[in-house]
């Protein structure tokens, strides 16, 4: 039974562990970026993953035609401690997008979200530092906006550095439970 409507997570286990890989798959999925990229090394550090540097980096992706209802998205994010990760945060909202209005709204506005017009109560902050000396990856379950995306809806996530210069993530999941 399939739990999941998308999912990648970097690991050489999964199939996600080169920087060519992660390109092609997020090449899929992506409506706009501004500040991020796949970046990193299977072997070595700094270890493949989808970064930011920038502060107010924005991106936008679209899981299409769910095949399974979907409540909760998973996001594996890097914290770390060194200065430039400092204040680190980012913004996260997502948005069910029923089969009879996708046309509409993707071509509205050129797929930038409005950050400004988000009720707050629909977007998650995730910190990407901490004060421990190491760089740790970190679970996050943030229930789909508007509650349950049901089979053959799409949905967009929206995300925002909204602190610090630096962001990770390592891993993407659009699940059942």
């Amino acid at each position: 039974m399939r739990k999941c409507s998308y999912a990648w997570i970097i690991n050489r286990s999964t199939g996600f562990g080169d920087s060519e890989t992660l390109k092609k798959e997020m090449k899929k999925i992506l409506l706009h970026t501004d500040g991020w990229a796949v970046e990193g090394y299977q072997f070595r550090y700094p270890r493949t993953g989808w970064y930011t540097h920038t502060p107010n980096a924005t991106f936008s992706i679209i899981i299409r035609d769910l095949p399974v209802d979907t409540k909760v998205l998973t996001i594996l994010s890097m914290k770390s401690y060194s200065g430039k990760w400092r204040n680190s945060k980012l913004a996260v909202s997502t948005t069910i997008v029923p089969p009879k209005n996708e046309t509409t709204l993707l071509t509205a506005e050129g797929n930038k979200f409005d950050w400004k017009a988000a009720e707050s109560s629909d977007i998650y902050y995730i910190d990407g530092y901490h004060d421990t000396k190491t760089s740790d990856h970190f679970k996050h379950k943030i229930p789909i906006s508007g509650g349950v995306a049901k089979a053959g809806d799409s949905i967009i996530m929206n995300a925002k550095l909204v602190g610090g210069q630096e962001f990770k993530i390592a891993g993407l999941a659009f699940c059942a439970f």
